[in-house]
């Protein structure tokens, strides 16, 4: 069933109760998307392919990489009114800028301690990052050490990264 224009995502099921409009979509490792909801401490999470999970935390402490060791929800979570084939192919987010070199595609979309997305690339040693408020700010280390919490104890970039399709 494809996705109706303006309609939200909803979950359900037996371990959500009513219906609750989904809080963000992320990608896996693989592409697919994964729609999650805060509910209590839980953040709950399903597949566009039906795959239930959740974890004890926050939808910011949500990473890819971890969907493996994520607990397993069985038939408990489902997701309606979203369609696993896009209507509007999904166009890359792309770093840019005097300290990136050439455009390249971002890693990840994280979101910091205030609900401002923050947009990632691995280059060499260094993570760099741009807020979507064009904040742009570098750690050594790889993306998997992002931390939210951080945030102001990055190193500044000034204006040598920037990020567009965003």
């Amino acid at each position: 069933v494809p996705s109706v224009p303006n309609v939200p995502k909803v979950m359900y099921g037996p371990w959500v109760g009513q219906d609750i409009t989904v809080n963000t979509t992320r990608k896996l490792t693989t592409g697919e998307n994964v729609y999650l909801i805060e509910q209590g401490t839980y953040t709950k999470m399903v597949t566009e392919s039906g795959v239930a999970k959740y974890y004890v935390g926050k939808i910011i402490d949500f990473n890819p990489n971890n969907w493996n060791t994520y607990s397993n929800a069985g038939n408990n979570y489902k997701i309606k009114n979203v369609s696993s084939v896009p209507s509007v192919p999904n166009v890359p987010k792309v770093m840019y800028g005097p300290w990136v070199g050439q455009d390249i595609t971002v890693n990840t979309t994280r979101k910091l301690t205030t609900g401002e997305n923050v947009y990632l690339i691995e280059q060499g040693t260094y993570t760099k990052m741009v807020t979507e408020s064009g904040v742009a700010k570098y750690y050594v280390g790889k993306i998997i050490d992002f931390n939210p919490n951080n945030w102001n104890t990055y190193s500044n970039a000034g204006n040598n990264y920037k990020i567009k399709n965003a």
